[in-house]
């Protein structure tokens, strides 16, 4: 009588591979923007959200050396379901993420604002966010939203009727939109107006 051969090794590897490769398209998907396979009409897609977004499905360093918004973005594409800015927190913390923030959960809060300026997460019910490509009908109204924004800050600098931002303001605003923090910002414009 011949042995069966023994699967289980090869079944752990094929899995072990097959979740490196799940969390690859993930991370792809994330940062081109493109809808999850699952969404695609991908017969397995349910199976492999739910390997994924299992604790499993995450190393403890999935995140490490990546910034906030970076992860925030990743972490949604891998775990494939709108979560709150705390639990993404947390799951990132758990799995590689580094922050020398006393309290994580603002970075993230703060890292998805700006990503839902420029389009790519939505807040959803719950206070929960998900990624845009989700969400086509709340894409569609956050570009609105966005449109109107330009327009506004086009007419301000057109010499709108408006009060326009003191110099302050939009030094500011432009030093936190290149990712400096509030106090940084501050100190370099006291420092460019001293100099």
């Amino acid at each position: 009588m011949v042995d069966a051969p023994d699967y289980g090794p090869i079944l752990a590897d094929m899995r072990r591979r097959r979740d490196e490769l799940n969390r690859a398209i993930a991370t792809i998907e994330a940062v081109s923007g493109l809808p999850p396979a699952a969404a695609e009409g991908d017969s397995n897609g349910d199976a492999v959200a739910g390997v994924v977004a299992g604790a499993t499905g995450l190393r403890r360093d999935s995140f490490f050396g990546m910034k906030a918004p970076e992860a925030a973005r990743t972490y949604l594409a891998i775990v494939r379901q709108p979560r709150t800015a705390s639990i993404i927190a947390k799951d990132l913390m758990d799995h590689g993420f580094h922050s020398s923030s006393g309290n994580p959960s603002n970075i993230v809060r703060t890292a998805l604002s700006r990503l839902a300026v420029d389009g790519e997460v939505v807040q959803v019910k719950n206070k929960e966010w998900g990624l845009t490509a989700w969400y086509p009908g709340l894409r569609n109204k956050r570009g609105k939203d966005k449109d109107r924004e330009k327009e506004s800050v086009e007419s301000k600098e057109a010499g709108s009727s408006t009060r326009p931002r003191s110099a302050y303001h939009a030094f500011i605003a432009k030093k936190m939109g290149d990712g400096m923090t509030m106090k940084d910002a501050a100190a370099a414009y006291k420092a460019q107006k001293k100099g």
